[in-house]
């Protein structure tokens, strides 16, 4: 008995018989035209089928071709486009993900909108399908409570049992009313929170934008057009960090830019790709070491400001001399505790507080 070949690797030009003509047509003489076990076994035929796959490319060329084969199969540095391949083709080896990974390298950077107006629109379709519902569901609670020869109930409809109106329409209404205020909680809940989180820093906007522009065509103008200047209010960090007036300034400053602090409080992305590719246009700070000096400076600031207020408060007599003194290193401390931290009114006050006793100690100092 002869073998024709399986669907999966006959020729366009051959047709497949049907399993009754290869019956009809085929004589049975097993011990004459049968194939050994081994070559006419099904295994045979999927390994015949799979070398005609692997070797056949005008047959089926997507299941011959590997992409990734062409990361191992050639030189690794053929595989690298040149510097002009990338300046022309930005969107074929920049792309997204380089930009997702860079990105990610830093929270501050990782900025998205929260779609303020899509959200209320949709929470006030899901409250006008619950105020919808309600309606009927307050509509026949009034049907059920008419008289009985009103409505024409024989059963005398009980309003006080879910059991027993369990077929009703009104327990039609109840189940459409639960689905539709688990589906309008949740929503209401997952926004709230998305609302809650801080406007975003437009220094941190400015420093996706500057990614883009230096960069450009990586990223489709559609696409990158989320943070563009029309959504400067909806935009929101997925992951806020936290930064003390101090730090902002030092951020803005020059200071971190001279070459032995910036060496000191720079750091290397976590992915190398990164560093690789960026070609120095980024520069990422150590978070840790840009806070320890922000630490330090406070630090020395607010020492200062204790004993500060004991030279001068020795050298001066008059008591009016002293109380001018206090006031001025009130003040300055309280400025000091609003713009270097990011306590907050109440805490700012307390701190204060607790400075001016201490001041009023020292005022009772005397010069010997």
């Amino acid at each position: 008995m002869s073998l024709s070949p399986p669907e999966s690797v006959r020729r366009p030009s051959q047709a497949p018989a049907s399993a009754q003509d290869t019956i009809q047509t085929t004589p049975l003489d097993w011990s004459s035209t049968a194939p050994s076990a081994p070559q006419g076994s099904t295994k045979s035929l999927l390994e015949k089928e799979s070398n005609i796959l692997s070797t056949d490319a005008t047959t089926n060329v997507s299941t011959a071709s590997d992409p990734t084969n062409a990361l191992t199969s050639s030189d690794s540095a053929l595989n690298e486009p040149t510097e002009q391949e990338i300046a022309e083709n930005p969107w074929k080896y920049i792309g997204y993900p380089q930009f997702s990974r860079w990105v990610a390298s830093d929270q501050a950077w990782f900025i998205t909108r929260r779609f303020s107006t899509l959200n209320a629109r949709v929470i006030l379709l899901l409250q006008d399908r619950i105020v919808e519902l309600e309606d009927k569901l307050n509509a026949l609670d009034e049907v059920y409570s008419l008289p009985r020869n009103i409505i024409g109930d024989e059963d005398l409809t009980h309003n006080g049992s879910f059991r027993i109106d369990r077929e009703s329409q009104r327990t039609t209404v109840l189940n459409d009313l639960s689905k539709a205020l688990a589906q309008y909680n949740s929503f209401v809940n997952e926004y709230s929170q998305l609302a809650s989180r801080p406007s975003v820093r437009m220094d941190d906007v400015k420093a996706v934008r500057q990614w883009l522009a230096n960069h450009e065509s990586a990223i489709d103008d559609l696409e990158a057009a989320y943070i563009n200047e029309n959504h400067n209010d909806d935009l929101i960090p997925v992951h806020p960090k936290p930064r003390s007036w101090f730090r902002m300034v030092l951020e803005k400053s020059s200071i971190l830019r001279h070459r032995p602090l910036k060496r000191f409080l720079s750091r290397e992305p976590s992915d190398p790709l990164i560093k690789k590719k960026d070609e120095g246009q980024t520069v990422w700070h150590n978070d840790r070491r840009v806070e320890r000096l922000s630490a330090v400076v406070i630090g020395i600031v607010g020492l200062s400001m204790l004993i500060g207020p004991i030279w001068a408060l020795y050298e001066v007599e008059p008591s009016n001399k002293r109380l001018g003194i206090i006031t001025g290193f009130i003040v300055a401390f309280y400025i000091l505790v609003v713009i270097a931290t990011t306590a907050k009114l109440f805490e700012s006050l307390a701190a204060v507080a607790a400075y001016s006793a201490v001041l009023m100690v020292f005022m009772q100092i005397q010069k010997q």
